[in-house]
């Protein structure tokens, strides 16, 4: 038999949808320069995905862990020991799979738990989490013919593209004369971002907080520093909508002549851009002329719900344990950002919780203190009849402003939240991707049949029961909606 193709190019298919999670972490011992650990107090991680390899069928992946590990030493200082660690996971994506172009993995810490195992020891272990998605093309071409009559159905395809740049920036802060840093970290604000020719331009800040010690206490200094930057993206299809994330890679501080403190800051940027596609799909064929058989495979088409970026003002409060009256907020943070996305009364929501961290000091005693705040807020109309199982999902989180203060016994936080989101339906279909044809039929004796349907079916299935022309049999009967009626004559010649 002859293979002839029946679906045109252009249709983009849901290749890879998976998770999966991993262990990452380890053992440090801190340099003998530093304080002996008295007490721990927190410690913030981020990770940096670096490297994707594929080894057969199984996709390898490492990055680096970065660790700021903030306690009480045996003199009463708070000191900050940043740790760095490498990490490595891998899943099975199948033998099919021949590359890593066009693969995406996004990463993220979803717990981190520390604990002091001697003088200058820390044993820290994060549990991280891994988003792998890539999209795919049904590639064929038409047929041209054989007497091929195709059941065809027009789709939009959602197209998505992603690329990634490495930037740096540079500011300056005031603190008091003397101050030394103790604490510094920051995070990026993603506040527009929009395709342009050659990628996607992304505008914001990024924002450095730092805890500052002299001789009569501590005090956050904090300043923003503006970037407009342009992710590097190749696509061949008109976009019309884009989103960008990013994070911090690397941060140093160095104080100036004049008593300023300059901060200079590399960052990571990500963007993904989405563009839609009318594409046809061939979901039956027949031949009307030659023996047939037809090659079906199951596929998933994206259909694009919702895109964008969707920021939240979260509070929350939680009780003090009796401190003194002079206690007071010095710095504050996000601990862990957790989210999904999911179906819930018609509409796509997106919900979860933020863990803010306080570091207060009360007398002569600084502690962590965490507020959970949960949040639940719609972002789109949930398509009829889809589940959440049918989502295509890739959400980011990050900080944008927070805050806290206490108020008698209680602590209460704010935190400004970013996230960063596309929702695709994955559409579940059945394609007819080649039809194999071989010996003529035989030559059939002029007749006039005259089918009485038992119920009502499509007029698609007449057709194909009697191998018939379906424009011919469209002129000799009426079909309301494509269906023949149940015990009305169908005239087939």
């Amino acid at each position: 038999m002859n293979t002839e193709s029946t679906t045109p190019r252009g249709v983009t298919l849901v290749k890879i949808d998976t998770s999966f999670g991993s262990d990452a972490g380890g053992d440090f011992t801190l340099p003998d320069y530093m304080p002996e650990i008295r007490r721990l107090l927190y410690v913030s991680s981020s990770v940096l995905p670096e490297g994707k390899f594929l080894n057969g069928g199984v996709l390898e992946l490492d990055g680096t862990l970065t660790y700021n590990a903030v306690y009480v030493g045996d003199d009463g200082s708070v000191t900050s020991a940043p740790l760095v660690t490498e990490y490595g996971a891998d899943t099975a994506l199948g033998a099919e799979t021949s590359g890593t172009d066009g693969i995406f993995v996004d990463t993220q810490i979803e717990s981190t738990t520390c604990r002091a195992t001697g003088p200058r020891s820390l044993n820290i272990k994060s549990r991280l989490k891994f988003h792998v998605t890539s999209d795919g093309e049904l590639e064929s071409a038409p047929v041209s013919d054989g007497g091929i009559e195709k059941l065809t159905e027009d789709v939009k395809c959602a197209v998505r593209y992603r690329g990634s740049v490495t930037e740096s920036v540079a500011g300056e802060f005031s603190a008091k004369s003397g101050s030394k840093p103790v604490i510094c970290d920051g995070f990026i604000t993603v506040r527009g971002a929009s395709p342009t020719d050659g990628g996607v331009r992304a505008e914001g800040v990024v924002t450095v907080r730092c805890l500052m010690k002299d001789g009569e206490g501590y005090a956050l200094s904090s300043c923003e520093i503006p970037f407009d930057a342009t992710v590097p993206i190749e696509s061949d299809t008109p976009l019309d909508g884009a989103r960008a994330w990013g994070r911090i890679a690397s941060l140093n501080v160095a104080q100036n002549e004049d008593g300023t403190y300059t901060v200079s800051v590399e960052y990571d940027l990500d963007a993904e851009a989405y563009g839609e596609e009318d594409a046809e799909i061939c979901s039956d064929a027949y031949s009307r002329e030659r023996e047939y058989e037809c090659e079906y495979r199951d596929v998933e088409i994206p259909e694009m719900i919702a895109f964008g970026t969707k920021r939240a003002e979260l509070s929350g409060e939680t009780e003090l344990r009796g401190e003194a009256e002079d206690a007071r907020v010095l710095d504050t943070a996000p601990a862990i950002i957790q989210a999904a996305i999911a179906l819930s009364d018609g509409k796509v929501t997106l919900s979860g919780s933020v863990k803010l961290r306080a570091l207060i000091s009360a007398g002569d005693e600084i502690y962590a203190k965490e507020v959970e705040m949960p949040f639940r807020f719609d972002i789109a109309d949930a398509p009829e009849g889809v589940a959440t199982p049918d989502l295509q999902t890739s959400l980011v989180g990050t900080e944008c402003a927070s805050s806290a203060k206490i108020t008698g016994d209680a602590l209460t936080a704010k935190c400004d939240v970013a996230f960063t989101y596309s929702v695709a339906r994955r559409r579940r279909a059945t394609v007819v991707t080649a039809v194999r044809t071989g010996d003529e039929l035989p030559a059939a004796d002029p007749c006039i049949k005259v089918y009485y349907p038992e119920r009502d079916e499509s007029e698609w299935s007449v057709a194909k029961r009697y191998l018939a022309d379906r424009a011919r049999l469209e002129r000799n009967n009426s079909f309301p909606s494509g269906v023949a009626e149940k015990g009305k004559p169908v005239i087939i010649i």
